[in-house]
């Protein structure tokens, strides 16, 4: 799959080299993104993201992007955590253009490529400027780091492995971002939903972190990862059921009898087995009313983000399970709750929202496309800012 994002973002096939990303960098994910190596990496993010988005709070009211104001917080917090100063962390508008295109790129669809290609111009020189100049201490990371020395060890040149890194940036931010949007467009078009959820995240930073400050300080993964979350947690986990679109195809590798409830269907080896993720989480023998947003549905996880239980494959299952899994949730739960603490967040033109529900758009990779979408932002008057 690698190959075929390289290709998508790139424009091009990568280099024949030896490098193989499921040999030489899935080892170096299971350990950058492990919850142990988490709990103490992701400590900073919280603040990062307060950050990028304290400005809003001096302002009596902004109308702005909603996907901007969730998404590039993130992107930034994200890239210096784990690339370090030196990486072009403020290029989130450059890479929302080329996200944009991504789908009708992946499978071959005619679109207006010029922009997503200016934007592409713009991104790979500085990304290899970063990879040249990996082992001053700016560029010191927890993963940049490692990751382009292990490109170079195998004979891949600092313009190739600035397309291999950057091609894996897609990948670490573009269905988080479309998980977040999501969520706050199901949330926006929900007032039962947004002031449950509201009012657990003001109920724990009162009570678990005494305020605001407290928040930012000890929001770390096993902290955010419990019942004072429930509700929150649930919501993601709902909103993600209801949008993250993909199929999983695997090949057998041996004769075997796949188990399906009371029967039994053979494999043989060498067969494609499609599992299509949609339509187990739309089953209503599974998820009654599968359609909707029920915003409580995941609340016997007790807050913990957890794949035990009802079937749930937005992170996907088996051998080829997320390996970014434990950052997504945590980066979806800072920036929710930060945002929902801070601010009033009203769609523009609504409520009801006039863009709900929303229509897809037909090419899709991940997460369903839709038009942008502008809300007020009004700083929330009880909140304590520092």
């Amino acid at each position: 799959m690698h190959d075929q994002i390289f290709r998508a973002f790139i424009g091009r096939y990568p280099e024949h080299t030896e490098f193989n990303v499921e040999k030489e960098i899935f080892p170096l994910l299971d350990q950058v993104f492990s919850k142990r190596a988490l709990e103490v990496l992701a400590q900073p993010l919280a603040q990062m993201v307060f950050a990028r988005i304290n400005h809003h709070t001096r302002i009596q009211s902004v109308q702005l992007s909603l996907m901007t104001f969730l998404a590039e917080p993130l992107y930034f917090a994200v890239n210096v955590m784990l690339f370090g100063n030196g990486y072009p962390s403020d290029s989130f508008d450059d890479f929302r253009i080329i996200d944009e295109s991504m789908p009708e790129r992946f499978f071959g669809s005619p679109y207006w490529f010029l922009p997503s290609v200016r934007a592409r111009g713009r991104l790979l020189p500085r990304g290899v400027d970063y990879v040249r100049k990996i082992h001053i201490p700016a560029n010191n990371s927890a993963l940049g780091s490692d990751f382009i020395q292990t490109l170079q060890s195998n004979g891949v040149s600092p313009e190739e492995a600035a397309c291999h890194l950057l091609t894996f940036s897609w990948g670490l931010h573009a269905n988080t971002q479309g998980a977040i949007f999501w969520l706050f467009l199901f949330l926006l078009s929900d007032p039962v939903a947004l002031t449950a959820v509201r009012d657990e995240i003001d109920r724990a930073i009162k009570h678990e972190f005494g305020d605001l400050h407290g928040f930012l300080v000890d929001a770390n993964l096993k902290n955010l990862d419990g019942p004072c979350f429930t509700l929150l947690t649930s919501a993601i986990m709902e909103a993600m059921r209801l949008t993250a679109t993909f199929m999983g195809l695997r090949v057998a590798n041996s004769d075997f009898e796949l188990k399906n409830i009371d029967k039994t269907v053979p494999v043989r080896k060498g067969e494609h087995l499609l599992g299509n993720v949609d339509a187990l989480h739309m089953d209503e023998s599974v998820y009654p009313n599968s359609r909707a947003f029920v915003y409580d549905r995941f609340a016997y996880c007790e807050g913990k983000f957890r794949m035990d239980g009802k079937p749930w494959f937005s992170f996907a299952a088996g051998r080829h399970l997320c390996k970014g899994r434990y950052l997504a949730m945590y980066e979806l739960k800072i920036s929710a709750i930060l945002s929902l603490y801070l601010f009033d967040i009203t769609p523009v033109g609504g409520p009801p929202p006039p863009w709900w529900p929303p229509r897809s758009q037909k090419a899709n990779l991940g997460f369903p496309r839709i038009e942008n979408i502008t809300v007020q932002l009004h700083p929330r008057d009880r909140v304590e800012v520092r």
